[in-house]
């Protein structure tokens, strides 16, 4: 809301700073905030950055006239849901394989007392979503004509999306380890007398401190001298592969 075609350029400066800025707070809460538990315990180590987060809730409801703002709108009669129903109510093949993810749902949650509530709940999603999803897939040309041309192809493009969100689940189980299993691997390493087994998750931010000015800085401007353009696709190439 805040990016028009006037400074639409400066979206990516932004929130480069935008994201410097939290890690920077990061990099020193996880390096101070082990110490205020041992030395003051649990209130004091809760409470100085519950009282810092009031501090900038202030800050960023100071500058509340400074900023864009959007008129509310009212219900998109072509919404992502009532493209993906209408494909749906149409029947056929999509209809069958979208029915087929509800009944699994349907099972799932009757094995809550087995598999537990939040497995249970979570696989049910998956296979509301991932049926309803693929079956939608198959049929969404029987939605237009009810919905213009443009709803139904963002609704395809949402759906292709949906296969690399599937990715995010296992992503964030791993990235959390650095809260975990990098801790208990502390605990068994050579490290200063000062050094806390959880001050480990300092590296995180740490690491994004020094990677976003190197990026923006020298490597980026470096691959353009080159006269390769690094553009939002490549990188996010390039960083999934790195990180492989």
């Amino acid at each position: 809301d805040q990016f028009d075609k006037s400074n639409r350029s400066m979206a990516q400066k932004v929130y480069d700073a935008f994201y410097w800025i939290i890690n920077f707070g990061s990099f020193f809460a996880s390096l101070l905030m082990p110490v205020l538990l041992k030395e003051f315990g649990a209130r004091v180590a809760f409470g100085v950055p519950g009282l810092l987060m009031l501090v900038a809730t202030l800050i960023l409801w100071s500058g509340r006239r400074k900023y864009v703002h959007q008129p509310a709108r009212g219900a998109d009669p072509h919404s992502f849901l009532k493209v993906v129903w209408t494909a749906l109510k149409a029947g056929g093949a999509g209809a069958a394989v979208a029915a087929l993810g509800v009944i699994g749902a349907g099972y799932s949650l009757s094995r809550i007392g087995a598999l537990g509530l939040v497995p249970a709940v979570c696989l049910a999603l998956v296979l509301v979503m991932g049926f309803g999803g693929a079956g939608a897939a198959l049929q969404l040309d029987r939605a237009r004509g009810t919905h213009p041309d443009e709803a139904v192809d963002g609704v395809r493009a949402v759906l292709r999306l949906l296969v690399l969100f599937a990715l995010v689940t296992p992503f964030w189980s791993l990235f959390d380890q650095k809260a975990s299993t990098w801790v208990l691997q502390a605990d068994q390493m050579s490290k200063p007398a000062w050094f806390q087994s959880s001050m480990m998750q300092a590296l995180n931010p740490a690491l994004v401190m020094i990677l976003i000015p190197f990026n923006n800085l020298v490597l980026y401007p470096l691959l353009r001298r080159l006269g390769w353009e690094p553009t939002a696709l490549r990188r996010m190439t390039a960083g999934i592969a790195f990180s492989g």
